[in-house]
Formats: C-alpha cells, structure tokens, sequence
C-alpha cells in the first residue's frame, strides 16, 4: 500500500472506528492507527505522520473534538483535520475556527463519499502554495478561551440532547 494515503482515526466508539477502517481500507485508504482517545491523538499524529486525520468531534457526550483539534494543530498543523459530527452546524463555526481542514455530518463517515473528501481535501492541503493556517495551540486555542471552549461543548452537548429528544418523540409519534 505505498501508494495509499495514510488516515488516522480518532472516535471513541470501536464500532465506528472498525467500521471506518474497513470502508476506508476498501477505498484504498490506509489506516495507520486508530485511538478512542483524543488526548492520545497527538502521540499517534507525530508517530506515523498520516496524510489526514478523521476526528470525531463528541466523546462520551462532550465535545473534546475542539480540545484534539487544538492540540493536532499545534503539533502537526501540516496534518489537515477532517471532523466529522452528528451535529455539523453546532460544531462547524468552532471547528473552522480551531482550523478543521473540513466539517462533515456524521452519516458521511457510513458512505464512500468519506473517501471522496478525504481525498480532496488531502489533494487540496498537499498543493497549497500559501502558509498553511495556524491552527490553534492548546494555549491559545485559536482565540478560544478556554471558557468559549466549555461553551462549544456545551452547545454541542444541548444539540445532542435536542435530537436525542426529537428521535424520542418521534418514535413516541409513530407507536401511537
């Protein structure tokens, strides 16, 4: 696979993760590490120097995306950053602004599309003639203090809890 472009996978559910490394791999992707912890994300990206990262932006219910975004941008902000998310328009704004190379609703992270973004976006980054956009580092976060942070968290958490209740009702709506 020397001519594959190499992803790193960061999600905390290894459902997903065995689920994107298979749709991936079939696409002609190489996975070369995956990690249900984002605090781990920084190790692997200096490690094996992916082409892309694919970045759950909530885990366990909060969003730690933003703090991963910070920290891989201050570590290896050659790397370009894709997130993915339930809640794409919760996250997008604080995403792009913490240098999210791009922000996908979840349901792509179950579609070959993913490869397609994957690819473009990696092709993209690679032919930038321009400095590459400072993505924060965890001590400046981009702007964001770290109470903007908790907020972006927060809002992302409230999302989760609004569609979780919009399912709700309307499975409520359909059994009756």
């Amino acid at each position: 696979m020397d001519d594959a472009r190499r992803i790193l996978i960061v999600d905390d559910s290894g459902e997903v993760r065995a689920a994107l490394r298979v749709l991936l791999e079939g696409e002609g992707f190489e996975v070369v590490a995956e990690t249900a912890d984002y605090a781990d994300a920084v190790d692997l990206i200096v490690a094996t120097k992916p082409d892309a990262v694919l970045l759950d932006w909530v885990f366990d219910g909060v969003a730690g995306g933003a703090l991963a975004l910070s920290s891989l941008g201050r570590w290896a902000p050659e790397v370009p950053v894709v997130v993915y998310t339930a809640y794409p328009e919760a996250a997008a704004t604080s995403a792009e602004d913490l240098g999210a190379a791009f922000v996908a609703a979840k349901e792509i992270a179950h579609s070959t599309d993913l490869a397609r973004v994957l690819g473009a976006v990696i092709d993209e980054w690679a032919q930038r003639d321009a400095p590459r956009p400072r993505r924060a580092g965890s001590e400046d976060a981009g702007g964001l203090d770290q109470a903007q942070l908790e907020r972006t968290a927060a809002m992302a958490e409230r999302a989760r809890v609004m569609g979780q209740w919009a399912r709700e009702s309307a499975m409520r709506s359909v059994e009756e």
